[in-house]
């Protein structure tokens, strides 16, 4: 599906094309799509000084892999999260609760 999201302004003349997909499209195998880990498994005694970094919502909702400083042993990581990794070319969500 395509479709064509109007000028921002008047004076605006550039049209944008995007093509729009649902998530599970873009997945490159069937467990693609997955949440978590959620922070009762992030505890700040895990957090190592150097290591496998953590990114969460904070650089979701910042829109920067900068922000943060986070990680975790190796040990941690292959043992508990490694399902979690992320790759390029992955899309990080943020989930709104009310």
């Amino acid at each position: 599906m395509t479709f064509c999201l109007p000028a921002l302004s008047d004076s605006d003349a550039i049209h944008v094309r995007y093509e729009v997909y649902y998530l599970a499209e873009l997945c490159e195998s069937p467990n693609g799509i997955k949440a978590g880990p959620f922070g009762s498994s992030l505890k700040k005694e895990i957090y190592t000084k150097s290591g496998y970094r953590i990114y969460g919502q904070e650089q979701v909702i910042g829109g920067s892999f900068l922000i943060g400083d986070y990680y975790i042993s190796k040990e941690m990581f292959e043992k508990d999260f490694k399902p979690y990794e992320v790759r390029p070319k992955d899309i990080l969500l943020k989930t709104l609760e009310k």
